[in-house]
């Protein structure tokens, strides 16, 4: 692996480590509220399979941080899971959108904001982060060692960025609308 293959390499697999270690942490601490939106999001009426695959997803993520943390194979099969999981998540995304249905994804916790485009944007990028860990080798060691804080703040930065889209991009709208106003009176 080249110098700046592992770099974005172990970055991706940090920053999708971090990721779903903060999405299971969210759904744990808020787990009544991301199984509501997950009946709602996948239309359950069963609460038993609701309550069930609520915590499948949460394991599941978890499980995936700690591989992707692990590295060498066990990163391999957490990304895997990742991006089995997120493909999955993004389909049914993409159904609600196609649908026109009001849903809020509480994927990264309690959200305010209804299903968008932002939500499958958010997804690919982290599909596309843990593809590139399957095809990359998700080798711990594989960038110098000098250079892992560096790698750490990038990732943790990418996951901060991740989870708050969709605020980044309310709170960007708003501003660029008070701008707006302001210019024109």
């Amino acid at each position: 692996m080249t110098g700046m293959s592992a770099l974005a390499a172990e970055t991706g697999r940090l920053w999708l480590a971090f990721a779903l270690a903060y999405a299971a942490w969210t759904k744990l601490r808020g787990m009544e509220a991301f199984r509501g939106a997950l009946e709602n999001l996948l239309a359950l009426t069963d609460a038993r399979r609701g309550k069930a695959l609520a915590r499948a997803v949460v394991v599941g993520e978890a499980a995936s941080a700690i591989l992707l943390g692990a590295g060498g194979t066990l990163a391999l099969i957490g990304a895997g899971l990742a991006a089995f999981m997120l493909l999955a998540f993004t389909l049914a995304l993409a159904v609600v959108l196609h649908q026109g249905r009001i849903v809020h994804c509480n994927c990264f916790g309690t959200s305010q904001f209804p299903v968008s485009g932002l939500d499958l944007l958010r997804n690919g990028c982290l599909i596309g982060a843990a593809a590139f860990c399957l095809f990359q080798g998700g080798a711990p060691g594989a960038a110098e060692a000098a250079a892992y804080p560096v790698i750490a703040g990038l990732a943790l930065a990418l996951c901060l960025l991740t989870v708050g889209l969709n605020d980044i991009v309310f709170i960007t709208r708003m501003s660029l609308s008070l701008t707006a106003r302001t210019d024109d009176g």
